[in-house]
C-alpha cells in the first residue's frame, strides 16, 4: 500500500517571486551580443560599389546596422558570392574578393577589397530587323546608332535599354506582334 505525503507548500512570498521571475520577458539583447556593423568596399567604381552594397546581405540586414555576432559571421561568409553576382551586370565574371571581419570597440568593421578582373567584351553584335518595321526610319535610326557596339564591355543595363527601346518603339509605331528571335 502506498501512502502519499501532503504536498509541501511554499511561503506566499516565494510563490510571488517565482511567478515574477518566470513571467518576465527576456530582452533580445540579453540572449545575444549585438554589435554595430560598418561595411567598406574598395577596388570598384561608384556605380559598381552601389550595386555591391545593394546585393550584400550584411549591408542590408537591419536598418540600424546592428546584428548578432553569429549573424555577422554568417553574412560575411556569404559576401563573396553576393559580390560576384553584383558585378556580373557590369561584365565582370571573374572577380577576386578579399574580405576581412574585424571586431572593434564600436562593433564590427567588414572590409571587402575587390579586384574585378578582366571585363567581358562584346565580340560580335548584330541588330537585324525583319518584317514590316525593317524599313521604318525610326527603327533604322536605332539600328544605325546602337547603344551596344562590338568591342564594348558587356553591360547588362545597356543591353536591357536597347531591348526596351526597340520594344517601346514597336508599341509606339503599331507593331504589336514584334518579337525578338535571338
Amino acid at each position: 500500500m502506498h501512502v502519499s505525503r501532503p504536498a509541501r507548500r511554499l511561503p506566499p512570498l516565494a510563490v510571488l517571486l517565482a511567478a515574477v521571475l518566470f513571467a518576465a520577458p527576456v530582452p533580445a539583447h540579453a540572449a545575444q551580443t549585438w554589435a554595430s556593423v560598418q561595411v567598406d568596399v574598395t577596388g570598384v567604381d561608384a556605380e559598381q560599389r552601389r550595386n555591391i552594397l545593394h546585393f550584400l546581405s550584411i549591408a542590408q540586414s537591419l536598418p540600424d546596422g546592428e546584428l548578432a555576432e553569429w549573424r555577422v559571421r554568417a553574412l560575411h561568409a556569404r559576401a563573396p558570392e553576393e559580390i560576384h553576382r553584383a558585378l556580373q551586370p557590369f561584365g565582370y565574371y571573374h572577380a577576386v574578393v578579399a574580405g576581412t571581419l574585424e571586431r572593434t570597440d564600436s562593433g564590427w568593421l567588414v572590409r571587402y577589397r575587390i579586384t574585378p578582373g578582366a571585363r567581358v567584351r562584346i565580340a560580335r553584335f548584330e541588330l537585324v530587323l525583319g518584317g514590316a518595321g525593317a524599313d521604318d526610319p525610326e527603327y533604322r535610326r536605332l539600328v544605325d546608332a546602337p547603344m551596344i557596339r562590338e568591342g564594348d564591355p558587356l553591360h547588362h543595363g545597356r543591353y536591357e535599354q536597347t531591348k526596351r527601346a526597340l520594344q517601346d518603339l514597336a508599341l509606339d509605331r503599331g507593331y504589336f506582334e514584334a518579337r525578338f528571335t535571338q
